[in-house]
């Protein structure tokens, strides 16, 4: 299960890489607001672009703190 975990956060920080270094061409405006590294989170953490792009403005800075109230508890 251990080696499991590692793999997937290895392929998680390769795709992160792979999204920041075409930022330019995905989203120029958001990186020259954010820079790469913010806009690839937030675009990971909304869904997607064309769901950030539809997101109201008020509720982008909920994106980072949903998954920090939600761990350690189950939905059941």
């Amino acid at each position: 299960m251990c080696e499991d975990v590692a793999l997937l956060n290895e392929h998680h920080n390769a795709l992160m890489i792979y999204l920041e270094s075409s930022m330019q061409i995905v989203a120029p405006n958001l990186c020259q607001f954010v820079g790469s590294a913010i806009a690839s989170k937030l675009i990971s953490a909304a869904g997607g672009i064309d769901k950030l792009a539809n997101m109201p403005a008020c509720n982008v800075q909920l994106l980072g703190g949903q998954k920090a109230v939600q761990v350690g508890f189950s939905l059941m």
